[in-house]
């Protein structure tokens, strides 16, 4: 008896979905790997010799708001004004692999170089390792024009007391000296629900003794741009994408000026 083209359909859709949507790896023999590093190195060669001069733009959280994302990309590509692109974290929902490759596809049309930090929904599922074999590290910096970003992972809720790793992030922060400006890019802000009082204590306190000029950010699914802690350093807290938002930050000599984008 012929087996219904339904049946075969569902079948098939039912064997393919741990491969989309599950847990799984990446895929062997993937080109794409340290996507980061790449970029940064890409960021770096075009740099042209400029100091204290450039723009990004901030995207965050995500998740499943794959169309978004995209009309993104097209929005983006159309300023040529903008020299790279930072994501604050929450690429995924799940952490799954079949998420971590819609994004890659998305992002691979994008002109600009882009950054991707990591956010707690990412770490889901195994979800790290599957970011550190697409992207490379939580932890890492790079210079760009007399500033130093400083990308970390502060997703600590429910983590270990390693979380973030202060040694590292105090290390960063100080050999930058006072050579480089510093802007610290992690998921969640100093007051948001990843981080307890004392940790979010510590954070402020080494971004007023190290100078920052802005503090970037995500989490919270809300636009935020201020001084909550009157030190005199901005936060920039940036809002899902599934709103149809993005930031544009501006550097000019040592300064930062945002500007809140709908597309």
């Amino acid at each position: 008896m012929r087996t219904p083209i339904l049946l075969v359909l569902a079948l098939a859709l039912f064997a393919c979905q741990p491969f989309d949507y599950g847990p799984a790896v990446l895929g062997a023999g993937s080109r794409e790997s340290h996507l980061n590093q790449r970029n940064i190195e890409r960021i770096t060669v075009a740099s042209g010799g400029l100091h204290l001069r450039g723009k990004f733009a901030v995207l965050a959280d995500i998740h499943v708001y794959y169309d978004e994302l995209a009309a993104a990309v097209r929005n983006l590509n159309a300023d040529t004004s903008i020299d790279f692109v930072v994501i604050a974290g929450d690429v995924t929902q799940y952490g799954y692999a079949g998420e971590y490759r819609m994004l890659s596809t998305i992002l691979s049309r994008l002109r600009a170089p882009v950054i991707v930090g990591i956010g707690n929904h990412d770490e889901q599922a195994g979800g790290t390792a599957l970011y550190e074999e697409l992207y490379g590290p939580t932890d890492f910096t790079f210079a760009w024009r007399g500033y130093e970003f400083v990308f970390f992972d502060d997703n600590a809720r429910g983590t270990p007391q390693s979380v973030p790793d202060w040694a590292w992030l105090e290390t960063a922060l100080a050999q930058a000296g006072d050579s480089l400006r510093i802007i610290p890019v992690c998921h969640a802000p100093p007051f948001s629900d990843q981080l307890d009082s004392a940790k979010s204590q510590r954070l402020v306190d080494l971004y007023a003794e190290n100078h920052a000029v802005i503090v970037i950010g995500a989490h919270l699914h809300n636009y935020h741009y201020g001084q909550p802690f009157g030190d005199g350093i901005d936060y920039l807290t940036a809002d899902d994408i599934g709103d149809r938002d993005y930031v544009l930050v501006t550097l000019e000599d040592g300064k930062a000026s945002v500007e809140r984008v709908f597309f």
